[in-house]
């Protein structure tokens, strides 16, 4: 949009520059696609989607997110290339210690990455 006179458009140095003495609004439609995050766990790692806490008990009773204990039961998201130690596979549900691994948000799910020492057992 341009109030006043038209505005001058010079493009050099690969940049758009604008000349003149009245005022402009430049509207611009920008799309920008986010790129997914991958992480490949490396060695005895791997990478687990953690599982949503219940919120209510089985009598009917809402549980508080400040009461509530951390899952301990995930499903196999990744596993690392030592494939001497590592007993799961992708998709499997497994259970791991409570103070296992290393907490990370990818792309914007909280996922956890653990020893396979710390995998309990696997959940059929």
């Amino acid at each position: 949009e341009c109030r006043g006179k038209t505005p001058n458009l010079d493009r050099a140095d690969g940049r758009l520059y604008i000349t003149g003495d009245s005022e402009y609004t430049i509207t611009t439609n920008i799309h920008v696609q986010e790129e997914k995050m991958k992480v490949k766990p490396i060695g005895d790692r791997v990478l687990l989607s953690t599982e949503a806490v219940e919120e209510k008990t089985k009598s009917g009773l809402f549980i508080p997110q400040t009461a509530q204990e951390k899952t301990q039961t995930g499903v196999v998201v990744a596993v690392g290339d030592d494939k001497d130690v590592i007993t799961v596979k992708k998709g499997d549900r497994v259970m791991y210690d409570k103070y296992a691994g290393t907490t990370v948000e990818i792309d914007g799910k909280e996922h956890l990455i653990i020893k396979m020492a710390d995998v309990i057992a696997t959940i059929d």
